[in-house]
């Protein structure tokens, strides 16, 4: 069995290859390498497809938050990434090609003030985006 701790609290999984496992591991490892996180969380969540639906824009949306947690705000909105996540989830991407496109497309917050306004328009977009492009 695996177990994570995350503060004070102790998670066990039996399956080590569940991305979520490897996601918490890696924070834990990459602490001072956040895209390189996000990059595992691209990889991990769009290629093992957890979810019947929605993988790609959960592994756009939680690499967002965890690079915001550092002060780093990926601009790329989901309409603009979809092709480049879409080859991450073909596999035709590494991780280190993944960390150099969210280096290139972010930028570094003094505050973060407009969080929760470009969120919205974040979510907005992608909920576009699904109505668009499923039956």
């Amino acid at each position: 069995m695996n177990t994570i701790t995350v503060g004070t609290n102790t998670f066990i999984h039996k399956k080590r290859d569940h991305a979520i496992f490897e996601i918490v591991k890696a924070g834990e490892k990459e602490q001072d390498r956040p895209y390189h996180a996000a990059a595992k969380i691209y990889q991990l969540l769009a290629t093992r497809h957890y979810f019947n639906d929605g993988n790609k824009r959960t592994s756009h949306i939680l690499a967002k938050i965890l690079l915001l947690s550092y002060q780093i705000y990926l601009e790329v909105r989901y309409a603009n990434s979809i092709n480049f996540i879409i080859e991450i989830a073909d596999k035709q991407k590494t991780v280190d090609q993944i960390q150099e496109w969210i280096k290139n497309n972010s930028r570094y917050m003094n505050k973060i003030d407009n969080f929760i306004e470009e969120m919205d328009k974040e979510f907005a977009e992608m909920k576009k985006w699904k109505e668009e492009h499923h039956d």
